[in-house]
């Protein structure tokens, strides 16, 4: 049970941000750059290239401000309280338009944190804009290399990062099976994956799975919207 329920509430908060940009919202017509355009979209923002398999997209939490607007497009100053890394994708936004790049840079100066973009940003922020590290957070069911009394794999919830770091969440989940909630010219469906599914319209999923734990088995299910922000 114990293990069942972090999984569900690792599963739901992530699935609660999905597409989350601070007080933006996050639209096929909201103005979001990107040095990579792939990064975040309306129809990848929560979507599965695989079965087991669910991949979300949105700004971390806590959120930082810009403490000065931007005099120029590669350099932004925030408080250290959030402190952010070289390499880090960043996304900020004034819910106006937004923004993720790369850092390719982190100095200290004046008791700022200066950031200094890998590319040119298309706008210059003011004061106040949210600025927050971009997440891309895969999770899936693998195997791992321990194994039960009686000699059978044991399996668990597995996280990959967006810096392709793996990391092993939960023991014990053996299986994932996720439906897709649809809103289709206002009607809704649940559909499963397909290469076909339009991810933009994907409202929430249900999901699925089995825990075991020594001899015990035991199915468990969540269901987790996307707010309208």
């Amino acid at each position: 049970e114990d293990h069942a329920k972090m999984a569900i509430d690792i599963l739901t908060t992530d699935i609660h941000q999905a597409g989350y940009m601070g007080c933006a919202r996050l639209a096929a017509d909201f103005p979001l750059f990107s040095y990579s355009p792939s990064l975040m979209t309306p129809a990848n923002k929560m979507m599965s290239d695989r079965e087991n398999r669910i991949t979300i997209r949105h700004a971390g939490l806590p959120l930082s401000e810009l403490l000065q607007s931007m005099n120029d497009a590669y350099t932004l100053y925030t408080s250290s309280s959030v402190k952010f890394s070289k390499g880090d994708r960043l996304l900020i936004s004034d819910c106006k338009q937004a923004e993720i790049f790369q850092v390719a840079d982190i100095r200290m100066s004046h008791g700022l944190q200066k950031i200094i973009s890998s590319t040119p940003l298309h706008f210059l922020f003011k004061i106040h804009a949210e600025i927050a590290r971009f997440e891309m957070n895969t999770y899936f069911i693998g195997q791992t290399n321990r194994v039960n009394e009686d000699g059978s794999s044991i399996f668990s919830l597995f996280i990959e990062d967006i810096k392709h770091r793996k990391t092993e969440l939960i023991p014990g989940i053996s299986h994932m099976q996720i439906v897709y909630t649809i809103n289709h010219r206002g009607k809704w469906m649940e559909l499963a994956r397909s290469d076909d599914l339009d991810w933009s319209n994907v409202v929430g999923a249900a999901i699925n799975f089995e825990v075991t734990v020594s001899s015990i088995t035991k199915k468990w299910y969540l269901y987790a919207a996307i707010p309208t922000r």
